[in-house]
């Protein structure tokens, strides 16, 4: 399959990756050039482009766990960090915070300086610089969730000649699905035909006439433990479906299990002392659906799909989600199962080897659905 630095070198792009790389020996072959580092290979890289135009993934490992608060000054406070109501406040989740901001604080100082060589060698005004996360923060029931805290994530862009600074787009939704078609979109490359986004690029040189997706879908699947959940979101409103494992206690990945944040939930629901807000990571049985209205409960914390009031809601949401797993050819939950590598209660680890995948055959998609959805 052809990734978009293949697509971007058609056009005369000269392409480069940094750092991480979690796209296999196949994507990281579609790169011209790679580095280990960030911001001191940055110069390299650009000497490399010469006068070409230039693509360059730059994979942060920050502010990936585990931290290193030993290898930095401490530049937040404990006191002025906020915590989430499915954190417990105590000083090692407040410490926990810390070093994440200073992990992020630490990514930052590497960006300034990748835009400051832009400025020196005049390139700042018309390079689009973008800045994404691939999940949410690395704590309990955030990364590896589909609630909003595991699935909104930063979008930013900078592109001084074209986006006035300062402007922020809260009208409406996108999804990192449609980054692939709008980068295309705006050096004039032909779309593949497999592109499944769609551009917006006009959100970024006329935003007034710019209208946002309806509805953007997100999925669940095996990280550390198996998971099996599709969601849809709205402006307004988060539905969650759930097909396999409602017996068990939502997955938290191994890196977070770890973590002193975890570790203080597990502490008080030993001693029994969990707010309502705080045992949602640990409840069981779950529910196959879930609704929450964000307008009221941007925390996601108040379950409304058996809510009378919000039956009819419900139901044409589940009816949608229903349609584009049906459209993007998904599977049911019983054709592919793995074993969990950490235990979904302690967080503890069992291996570093990942299981093997178990019933992988899949069926035709003609044979995957029957007049009532998946079994």
């Amino acid at each position: 399959m052809r990734l978009l630095p293949a697509y971007l070198q058609s056009q005369g792009y000269f392409t480069g990756l940094m750092a991480k790389t979690h796209i296999g020996p196949n994507g990281e072959k579609q790169f011209e050039w790679y580095s280990p580092e960030t911001a001191a290979g940055f110069p390299a890289f650009l000497d490399s482009a010469g006068t070409r135009p230039f693509f360059l993934w730059v994979a942060f490992h920050e502010p990936h766990r585990p931290y290193h608060p030993e290898r930095g000054a401490q530049r937040h406070q404990p006191g002025l960090v906020m915590l989430t109501p499915y954190l417990a406040d105590t000083p090692a989740t407040r410490a926990d915070l810390v070093n994440y901001y200073d992990a992020i604080a630490h990514m930052d100082d590497a960006i300034g300086t990748m835009l400051a060589e832009l400025d020196r060698r005049g390139l700042r005004q018309k390079t689009l610089v973008l800045f994404l996360s691939d999940n949410g923060a690395p704590f309990p029931r955030e990364k590896g969730t589909l609630y909003d805290s595991g699935t909104r994530t930063p979008l930013i862009f900078s592109w001084p000649d074209v986006i006035p600074a300062g402007t922020v787009y809260d009208q409406g939704l996108v999804s990192t699905v449609d980054l692939t078609a709008t980068l295309l979109d705006i050096v004039g490359a032909v779309q593949p035909d497999s592109t499944q986004g769609q551009s917006f690029s006009e959100l970024l040189t006329d935003p007034t006439r710019f209208t946002g997706r309806t509805y953007v879908f997100s999925e669940r699947n095996w990280h550390d433990c198996d998971e099996h959940q599709r969601a849809l979101r709205t402006l307004r409103f988060k539905l969650i479906r759930t097909d396999a494992y409602t017996d068990l206690p939502l997955c938290t990945a191994a890196d977070i299990g770890a973590s002193p944040s975890f570790l203080a939930l597990r502490a008080r629901a030993k001693a029994g002392r969990l707010t309502s807000a705080q045992r949602r990571l640990f409840e069981v049985p779950r529910a196959r659906l879930e609704l929450y209205d964000l307008k009221s409960d941007p925390w996601e914390l108040r379950n409304v799909a058996d809510d009378p009031r919000y039956a009819e809601e419900v139901r044409r949401l589940a009816a949608v989600l229903q349609e584009w797993m049906e459209q993007t050819d998904d599977f049911p939950a019983s054709y592919r199962i793995r074993d969990d590598n950490t235990d979904r209660i302690t967080g503890v680890p069992f291996t570093s080897k990942i299981p093997p995948l178990r019933n992988p055959d899949l069926p035709p998609p003609s044979q995957r659905w029957g007049q009532q959805g998946p079994t």
